[in-house]
């Protein structure tokens, strides 16, 4: 039980005197999260979570992430770390256990994460307090990640450093090597100076069996054999085939379609390096023509434009059948080039950036690095002016 293991790890306490019979309560300092539960199947440790509410008002309308600073963003962005990734001919991805939980706050903090909880309903409730970093609270991304930071300034290996400091997103890490002997090296000492800062490192993935720590062979096991997608960062990586696939799950098609549904349905499109932009680039054409007709939220969008978004989303599950090597270089590679191209049109503009490389026998490999596209305002602009967006788009993604 998710709450039973949170007090088994003393990841939370029991708010009692000294004879542990009566309850302290003071409310005068504290403050108590409400919480609820997020069930998610397709999570590979934990199907269910519980989950706090800092954002929840009390009776004076402020709620604590009112009175907690956010802090400044310290993590490494999101397309960087890909992209990196994609250099690596031997990669593997990673997940902290527990992250947040692995970082306690001060003991006199701890009062304001006071919650109610009781295992059984025929148990009496009882006051609890949190002892470590919540998610839910405004600081507590940059708590853990500050954390982490500090283990990469402990590093003496440089590549280290560099992989703790710019490779993690939160407690996702994908990192690699050129070979796999400093593969295997960057991983042991990764695994050691996490395990001493007290960050466990589980859910291994890679794309060669021997990167995969001997005490997680049955995970091993499972990644080398079955040719199963591996969510990492938002995208699936199938590891023996190195891979980029997608995994769609199109909205069904409905009798009566709304421009919330069109939202709803082009939200579900996560595609961080643009490989298939120009397929989202045809939803979000047509819900510009929703905005351009003035439909309300909720009201029925007209025949025509429901027809065009049926057959849309008709032609999503082709995505599913797509794929793209997540390696971006090729063997014995002897130069290295960037190639960036931007175009526009009264609809749409864009920019992509390719990779290519040639070995010693003069064989050259060329590779879809990433790409970005937007749709136009709905204010006509000329497409010289667009093509300049183009190429400030192209330019800030170099």
């Amino acid at each position: 039980m998710f709450m039973q293991e949170y007090e088994n790890l003393k990841h939370m306490e029991c708010v009692c005197d000294a004879g542990g019979d009566k309850q302290v309560i003071d409310d005068n300092n504290c403050f108590y999260l409400p919480h609820s539960y997020v069930i998610n199947d397709r999570s590979r440790t934990t199907k269910l979570r519980v989950v706090f509410d800092g954002s929840a008002k009390t009776s004076t309308g402020i709620s604590l992430n009112d009175t907690l600073m956010n802090g400044p963003k310290i993590q490494p962005d999101l397309l960087e770390i890909v992209i990196r990734f994609r250099t690596h001919r031997y990669a593997f991805s990673v997940d902290i256990t527990k992250m947040y939980r692995q970082v306690l706050i001060h003991k006199e903090d701890r009062d304001y994460q006071r919650i109610l909880w009781r295992s059984d309903q025929n148990d009496k409730i009882k006051i609890y307090k949190l002892c470590t970093v919540t998610y839910g609270l405004a600081p507590a991304g940059f708590l853990a990640v500050s954390c982490v930071n500090r283990v990469a300034e402990d590093a003496v290996n440089v590549k280290l450093k560099e992989i703790i400091k710019n490779d993690f997103c939160v407690d996702d890490c994908l990192t690699g090597a050129d070979t796999l002997t400093e593969a295997i090296q960057l991983r042991n000492e990764l695994i050691s100076i996490m395990h001493k800062a007290g960050f466990e490192l589980s859910k291994w993935t890679a794309n060669h069996k021997n990167l995969i720590p001997d005490t997680n062979e049955n995970e091993a096991s499972s990644v080398s054999m079955d040719k199963e997608s591996v969510k990492t960062l938002g995208l699936y990586w199938e590891p023996n085939s190195d891979h980029y696939t997608y995994v769609v799950q199109p909205p069904k098609i409905n009798i009566e379609v709304t421009k919330r549904d069109v939202i709803a349905g082009l939200a579900t499109l996560f595609d961080p390096l643009g490989l298939v932009g120009p397929v989202i680039l045809v939803g979000k054409i047509l819900l510009q023509d929703l905005w351009r007709e003035k439909i309300e939220w909720d009201s029925q969008i007209p025949p025509h434009m429901q027809s065009v978004w049926n057959g849309y989303i008709d032609c999503l599950n082709e995505l599913n059948t797509f794929n793209i090597p997540r390696w971006l270089g090729s063997n014995n590679h002897k130069q290295i080039e960037i190639h960036g191209f931007a175009d526009a049109s009264m609809k749409a503009y864009g920019a992509c950036i390719y990779m290519r490389t040639s070995d010693k026998d003069g064989n050259i490999t060329c590779q879809l690095v990433c790409a970005k596209s937007r749709i136009t305002p709905i204010k006509v602009i000329s497409i010289p002016r667009l093509e300049l967006c183009a190429a400030l788009l192209l330019s800030t993604n170099v």
